[in-house]
């Protein structure tokens, strides 16, 4: 018997088990719902998202309203006659009407331990927290967000390393091994889903492009918010009019004689380090707006007046 699903995703983190189950032949797609085509990259042409770009190279019937509310949007999507809504980053909320289409209910994919870290940036939360240990949890979709029935976790370690973008690679990698055999274990009854615990609650909201300017407050924080803001919004700072890009550092634990934001030599003579108000922030790597990312130990000689300059 193969299992009819209809796939709700947009994001590059849901396309390793989406091609895991394309050839499963328990499963079978009956189409693709994801969000519309936006202006991507540099040329800010329209593009489909990960997922639909996925779906037409597998010639699946795929839909993308901006929408889920309206009663045109939920006939389209139950005449995909699906067994099983899977779920997987993207990006709006299933509304009940959706939620009772399918016979077996909705699937979903969530890059954290249940309950912890509800909500769209459970990545990014998990880096800057800190945690050593991370996950993917396998939860039935109910009205709430992200609070439904889990079918089954699975523990990942977090690298000190690891940014958001290699975290993700890491997640989704587990999660294509396992979802195929949880889903159709839960589908042909020998799986039952449990409640979420009743500790341990917390949100991870959605990242904004403001959150990467650094403020320097904190050398340990922003160093894991540069792993955490990877491969978007990134951490960056202002300099004589010219967007930096903070792309990877290392954390000198003495406190500063100097302003928050400021450049200064270290001892050694040859490397740099930037000023917060607990310690030093140590760039590994740079980019200047337009250019490519440079060495640490080649920005001095490339900006003159860069040392000793005090970073916005």
């Amino acid at each position: 018997m193969s299992y009819q699903l209809l796939a709700f995703g947009s994001g590059e983190f849901g396309l390793p088990v989406f091609r895991a189950l394309a050839t499963d032949l328990r499963f079978s797609f009956r189409g693709v719902v994801t969000q519309p085509p936006k202006p991507r990259q540099r040329g800010q042409q329209i593009q489909p998202t990960p997922v639909g770009r996925w779906a037409q190279e597998q010639d699946l019937e795929t839909i993308s309203p901006a929408s889920l509310r309206g009663s045109d949007v939920a006939q389209q999507i139950s005449s995909f006659q699906a067994d099983l809504f899977l779920v997987i980053s993207y990006g709006l909320i299933l509304p009940p009407k959706i939620l009772q289409l399918p016979l077996h209910g909705s699937v979903n994919v969530h890059a954290s331990l249940l309950p912890k870290y509800r909500g769209p940036a459970p990545i990014p939360a998990t880096i800057l927290a800190g945690d050593t240990t991370t996950g993917v949890t396998l939860m039935v979709v109910d009205k709430g967000i992200d609070t439904g029935q889990i079918l089954g976790q699975y523990r990942l370690s977090v690298a000190p390393d690891d940014t958001s973008l290699t975290l993700a690679d890491k997640l989704s990698s587990v999660a294509a091994q396992i979802v195929p055999d949880t889903v159709r274990d839960w589908l042909a009854g020998r799986r039952r889903s449990s409640p979420q615990p009743t500790t341990g609650i917390s949100y991870a909201p959605k990242i904004n492009r403001d959150d990467g300017h650094a403020t320097w407050d904190s050398a340990r924080g922003w160093q894991r918010k540069i792993r955490a803001f990877q491969p978007w919004p990134g951490v960056w700072a202002m300099w004589r009019g010219q967007r930096v890009k903070l792309l990877a550092a290392d954390v000198i634990v003495r406190q500063p004689d100097v302003q928050p934001g400021t450049v200064a030599p270290l001892a050694d003579g040859r490397s740099w380090a930037i000023a917060c108000d607990d310690g030093w922030l140590q760039p590994r790597r740079l980019q200047f707006s337009g250019h490519r990312p440079q060495s640490a130990d080649t920005i001095p000689g490339s900006y003159p007046g860069w040392l000793g300059s005090k970073l916005e």
